[in-house]
């Protein structure tokens, strides 16, 4: 099961948010990934994904609103993104 995460503190690294997670009780987190602003190296965008059991589900959703490295962040269920009405990345009809 995939979660989203967000309003992360853009200097956090994977290593960081897998120990939050295991401080947590999630022990089954097999893949995060927390894309990198290409505008700053070194540092994230703020936000990411990661997954666990699905015996471990509910819990990581009961994190929503808990704080790390003193932000409260979101946690949610990650979605596929939603079709964009024939329209392209940038705004552009596709005819």
């Amino acid at each position: 099961m995939r979660a989203y995460i967000t309003n992360l503190k853009y200097e956090a690294e994977v290593a960081d948010l897998r120990r939050w997670l295991e401080e947590k009780g999630l022990t089954t987190c097999d893949e995060i990934f927390l894309p990198q602003d290409h505008d700053n190296p070194g540092m994230n965008r703020g936000y990411g994904f990661f997954s666990v059991d699905a015996q471990e589900w509910d819990q990581a959703l009961a994190l929503d609103g808990e704080h790390m490295s003193g932000r409260k962040l979101r946690i949610v269920e990650a979605r596929l993104p939603s079709p964009h009405n024939g329209r392209s990345e940038c705004g552009h009809h596709e005819g």
